[in-house]
């Protein structure tokens, strides 16, 4: 089983996995919780902060994160997910394909070179969409001392609206942010109770 969680920073998604991963130790499992974006995130703020060569938009320093947050998700799923689910177990993932897209689609860069490598990682049997209004978002970002891109004004519009479009989509849940998150973990369950069993992982 592999659980994806999305959404704009501040959303919650860290502390609905968190909850997610306790239900299967609860059950006698131990499922997998991966956030493969957080590492290259924190590489990425870093060189985000380096002074650009000229005015305007560095463009090659952003396909080059890009292409390394692309290689995080890969070496992740090759690494933690295929195996857990290749073995019967559950993974939680903190982010996914769609929030790289969401993130990367603000700053411009084209991810049509990524998209054979895109597409060979694992479908999420349940992508978890969690949504939140802009003050909101800003107010818990501002909370938690996050003032990374992505606590920024324009990108949390942004964000809200790219993530919006997601309705409608199969295989997502979406849920309110501000619902309290065991609320949000009893969705998740009646949620992953109805889905179809498959046979293996999906890709």
């Amino acid at each position: 089983m592999f659980i994806a969680v999305t959404g704009p920073d501040g959303a919650g998604k860290t502390t609905l996995c968190d909850v997610l991963g306790q239900d299967g130790r609860a059950s006698g499992t131990t499922p997998v919780v991966v956030a493969p974006l957080e590492s290259g995130k924190k590489l990425a703020l870093r060189f985000g902060a380096l002074p650009a060569p000229g005015p305007g938009r560095w463009a090659a320093r952003e396909e080059w994160m890009a292409g390394y947050l692309c290689l995080c998700l890969v070496e992740c799923a090759e690494r933690f997910v295929l195996p857990a689910m290749e073995a019967g177990g559950t993974v939680v993932a903190d982010k996914w394909v769609a929030d790289l897209r969401v993130s990367q689609d603000y700053f411009g860069v084209d991810l049509s070179r990524w998209s054979a490598a895109l597409s060979r990682l694992p479908v999420p049997d349940l992508t978890v969409v969690l949504h939140s209004s802009v003050d909101t978002l800003s107010r818990r970002l501002a909370e938690q001392g996050h003032d990374g891109p992505g606590a920024r004004q324009d990108y949390l519009e942004h964000a809200v609206r790219r993530y919006a479009r997601l309705r409608g989509r199969p295989g997502m849940l979406h849920l309110a942010a501000d619902a309290p998150t065991g609320e949000n973990a009893a969705r998740v369950r009646e949620a992953l109770v109805a889905l179809p069993q498959q046979d293996g992982p999906g890709r």
